[in-house]
C-alpha cells in the first residue's frame, strides 16, 4: 500500500501529460494559430546568419524565448499537424507538473485538479490553437519568482522575471513578486537583475540596426480602456508603459502589506495578472490564461495544505 501511495504522484504526474497529448490531438483539426508559424519563422530567422532582422516588422511583440520555443516546436512536429497540436500541449503541460509539484508538493489530487482545470480551460491547449506560449510560461515563470523572492534568493528570482519578458515584454511587470522579499534592498538587487536580463536578450537585436517592435499600435477593442479612451483608439507603447506602470504600482503595493503571509506567492502574481488584463485595450481569450493557470496552481497548493493538516491531525489522533 506505501508502494502505491508513494506511486500515486507519479501516476498522476503521466495521467496529465498523457491526457494533454491525447486532447492536443483531438483538436488536430482545429488550429487557428497563424502566429505560431509567423513566430517559427522569425525564429529560425533568428537562429540563423540573418539574426538581425529578426524583429524587422513590428508585429513581432514576441520575445526571443517564446521565437525559439515555436522554431523548435515546429522543428520537431515537421509536417504534422497531429504531432505539432501534441509537441504544444506537452510544451505546456509538462512545465505545469512541474512547477505544481514544487508548489503543491508531491500529491496526487491537487497535481489532477490542476492539470485537469489547465486542460479544460484551455491553458494547456491555447498555444496550439491560438500560437502563443508567452501566457502560460510567464504565469509560471512569475509564481516561481514569487517563492523564490520570498526565500531571499533575489538574484534567481529576477533571472525568472528577466526570463518571462523574454517570452513576451509584459512579463517584466513580473517585478512585483521581487517585493515579496525580505526587505526593499533586496527586492531592488532583484528588479535590476531582472532589468539586466532583459537588456542581454534584446540588446543584440537593437544594436544590430533593425529593430522595430515599438512601432506598433494596438487598437482598443472595449473593456475598461474602450470606456476611456473610445473603441478604435491607437494604444501605442507610451500607453503600454502607463499601463505597466500602474499594473506594477497596484500590485506592488499588494506585494508589501502581505508579503509575510504565504499565500502571497500566488495572490501577487495573480492581481499583477488581473491588474494588467484591466488595463489591457484589448480582450483576447488566451490573455486569461496567466490568471487561470496561477488561480489553478494555487487552488492545487490549498488542497494540499489541506490534505497533509488533515493527515497530521489524523496522526495525532491515532
Amino acid at each position: 500500500m506505501s508502494r502505491r501511495l508513494s506511486a500515486s504522484p507519479d501516476l498522476a504526474a503521466g495521467a496529465v501529460l498523457a491526457a494533454s497529448a491525447a486532447v492536443g490531438y483531438a483538436l488536430r483539426n482545429g488550429w487557428t494559430g497563424v502566429d505560431l508559424h509567423a513566430f517559427a519563422v522569425a525564429g529560425r530567422t533568428m537562429l540563423s546568419a540573418r539574426w538581425r532582422h529578426t524583429y524587422h516588422s513590428p508585429f513581432f511583440q514576441a520575445g526571443p524565448l517564446e521565437l525559439a520555443v515555436a522554431a523548435c516546436v515546429e522543428w520537431i512536429a515537421g509536417s504534422s499537424r497531429a504531432l505539432l497540436a501534441i509537441v504544444c500541449s506537452l510544451t505546456i503541460a509538462a512545465p505545469l507538473v512541474v512547477v505544481t509539484r514544487i508548489l503543491a508538493g508531491r500529491r496526487a489530487l491537487p497535481l489532477l485538479v490542476a492539470g485537469a482545470g489547465a486542460l479544460a480551460l484551455g491553458v494547456v491547449t491555447d498555444p496550439y490553437v491560438h500560437g502563443h506560449f508567452a501566457e502560460p510560461a510567464v504565469g509560471l515563470l512569475w509564481l516561481l519568482a514569487a517563492r523564490t523572492a520570498r526565500r531571499d534568493r533575489v538574484v534567481l528570482a529576477g533571472l525568472l522575471v528577466g526570463s518571462s519578458a523574454g517570452f513576451e515584454l509584459w512579463g517584466i511587470l513580473g517585478v512585483t513578486t521581487l517585493l515579496l522579499a525580505p526587505g526593499l534592498r533586496r527586492a531592488a538587487l532583484g528588479a535590476a537583475v531582472a532589468t539586466a536580463a532583459v537588456c542581454i536578450l534584446f540588446a543584440p537585436f537593437v544594436l544590430g540596426g533593425d529593430f522595430h517592435m515599438f512601432a506598433y499600435r494596438w487598437r482598443v477593442t472595449g473593456g475598461l480602456m474602450g470606456a476611456v479612451l473610445g473603441d478604435g483608439h491607437p494604444f501605442g507603447w507610451s500607453l503600454r508603459l502607463l499601463q505597466g506602470v500602474v499594473t506594477v504600482g497596484v500590485a506592488g503595493a499588494l506585494a508589501r502589506l502581505v508579503h509575510r503571509s504565504p499565500s502571497a506567492v500566488f495572490a501577487v502574481p495573480f492581481a499583477t495578472a488581473l491588474c494588467r488584463l484591466l488595463l489591457d485595450p484589448m480582450s483576447i481569450s488566451y490573455y486569461f490564461d496567466v490568471a487561470t493557470e496561477i488561480a489553478l496552481v494555487g487552488a492545487a497548493a490549498l488542497l494540499a495544505a489541506r490534505v497533509q493538516v488533515r493527515a497530521w491531525l489524523e496522526t495525532v489522533a491515532a
